[in-house]
């Protein structure tokens, strides 16, 4: 209970990893203790023995307090981001701009093999994968219910131009759900698969499909190990646990050397490699996909955010175009204790998605378990903004904090200033730069204007002479503007320099309270749309 206490007071993220340490060794001791009473009956008299034991039973049954947060969001709203930069990695997590990258449910957790020293100095891995998947005999199962949704009156597959495109014949409800179940099995099977099996027997196709090899390999467990479900680990990195190199890989990346670091992301890019294959969409997606058939996968590294014992689990988009991905995050939304709704800043008040990600039913259940307040709502990409715009649309929040107004208003007058003077120094030097060029071309075409008059008449020509003369009066203008560039340049080049920095570090500061107050903006919607559905309820 002491241990637990001080996890609350001042150190914060440090003191609680402090706690965790200290709780693990207590329990250690506990278990050495506990051997020892088993062992040495005759250590005391029976009954202060068997006290003993159950008071350490009793206390080894207290555990920190394990936290699942789930974390939702729109596809590419930055989960996959955020957890990045969370768990204090470049990339581990694969993220895309153009579309959604996370496919399977993914569970975060510290590696605690990386502190538990053992006494053969065997190294361990610092990146593990447990990737499990469902039975074969729950996949068949899931498959005959596809297929039944995928068939005809007369179990046969119906032909694709029946449920999709302009000659689609079924009602729209029924096509939906038809169009669900054929996706996913081309998902497992390879995009066309379905089409080709256009009027046969769902029978055929069942036992077709059934025996494939590749699925079978990958859902049927290796009988030696004695497991229910297949699982296939990955593994990047080794380290002795305990060991220098193993704590300095807990702990920020500024703390390792410039080995290490290497090391680590090297290791950190060959377990996304290795895991990308399984857990995430191949290619363009028209290959067969392995997450549909995952039941389960933990990802284990050295983040030292989750030594405590909480648990982020990175959940595929909910309004993902892809109706599979999507239930896969509102089903394992009930294993979560707490829940993480992710936006982009821009579209967080729009967004929609606190109303329509969770659903009625689920919001309900949230409030009637007394659970309603486990969820938080982050906004990304909050760095991304228009100080015009914020300021012409929240100056009311911005003038809410004494003073905040007046200084936005100070910087944005210097910028604007500073801007008018480079834009007119600018000018000044495009302008003696097209002098110049304008003299070059002048200069170019009378040199080869001479070269002519030199090749069809005598040197001492009339017309040869004044062609000199001209070429002479175009390379002295040539030669001013020349001079009157580097003085410029001279003059100005330092002074310009200075001014694009103090233009640079005025927006950055502008920028920094722009952003707080479209947070501010921001949190107080998303608390009343909050409010508001909770009222609904």
């Amino acid at each position: 209970d002491d241990i637990a206490s001080s996890g609350n007071k001042k150190g914060g993220n440090i003191t609680g990893i402090k706690c965790i340490k200290a709780f693990k060794k207590s329990c250690s001791v506990l278990r050495s203790l506990q051997t020892l009473l088993i062992n040495q009956p005759s250590f005391g008299p029976k009954d202060r023995i068997d006290e003993w034991k159950k008071e350490i039973a009793d206390i080894l049954c207290k555990s920190p307090h394990k936290m699942t947060v789930g974390v939702l969001g729109n596809t590419g709203a930055g989960k996959s981001s955020l957890l990045n930069a969370l768990l204090d990695e470049a990339s581990v997590l694969p993220t895309s701009g153009s579309r959604g990258c996370t496919a399977a449910v993914v569970e975060l957790r510290f590696n605690s093999e990386l502190e538990e020293a053992n006494e053969d100095g065997l190294e361990v891995p610092c990146y593990r994968g447990d990737i499990e998947f469902i039975s074969l005999e729950e996949w068949k199962s899931e498959l005959k219910v596809l297929l039944d949704e995928c068939s005809t009156q007369e179990n046969t597959i119906y032909e694709e131009k029946t449920i999709r495109g302009p000659r689609r014949k079924l009602d729209p409800q029924t096509a939906a759900v038809v169009t669900a179940a054929w996706a996913k099995i081309d998902q497992v099977y390879g995009k066309g698969k379905m089409a080709r099996f256009s009027k046969k027997s769902s029978a055929d196709v069942f036992d077709q499909l059934a025996n494939d090899s590749r699925v079978k390999k990958l859902l049927t467990p290796d009988k030696s190990l004695n497991l229910q479900y297949n699982i296939i680990s990955v593994c990047e990195g080794h380290v002795v646990p305990a060991s220098k190199n193993a704590k300095l890989l807990t702990s920020s990346v500024q703390d390792m050397n410039a080995c290490l670091r290497r090391s680590k992301k090297r290791w950190a890019y060959g377990f996304r490699s290795s895991i990308n294959s399984y857990v995430y969409r191949k290619g363009n997606g028209n290959e067969p996909q392995t997450w549909p058939l995952i039941r389960k996968v933990v990802l284990y590294g050295p983040w030292a955010c989750l030594l405590t014992g909480a648990c982020l689990v990175d959940l595929p988009g909910v309004r993902d175009a892809n109706v599979s991905r999507a239930k896969v995050s509102k089903r394992y939304l009930q294993h979560c204790n707490h829940i993480w709704i992710v936006a982009p800043i821009r579209r967080a008040v729009d967004d929609g998605t606190a109303k329509e990600l969770l659903g009625e039913q689920f919001k309900r259940r949230l409030l009637m378990d007394g659970q309603y307040g486990n969820i938080s709502f982050i906004c990304t990409q909050t760095d991304d903004c228009e100080t015009t715009e914020i300021m012409r649309d929240h100056s009311d929040v911005a003038k809410s904090v004494p003073g905040r107004w007046e200084r936005m208003t100070e910087l944005l007058g210097k910028i604007s200033d500073l801007e008018s003077e480079i834009s007119k120094l600018d000018q000044e030097e495009e302008a003696l730069k097209e002098g110049l060029k304008y003299a070059k071309r002048i200069v170019s075409a009378r040199n080869k204007a001479l070269s002519k008059l030199e090749k069809g008449a005598g040197p001492d020509s009339k017309g040869i002479s004044e062609a000199r003369e001209d070429l002479e009066v175009a390379r002295g203008e040539k030669d001013e503007f020349s001079q009157k560039l580097s003085a410029w340049a001279e003059e100005n080049t330092a002074q310009l320099g200075k001014m694009h920095a103090e233009c640079e570090m005025g927006q950055r500061k502008l920028k920094t309270i722009c952003a707080l107050v479209r947070n501010e903006y921001s949190t107080e919607c998303l608390q009343r749309d909050f409010r508001d559905g909770l009222k609904e309820l």
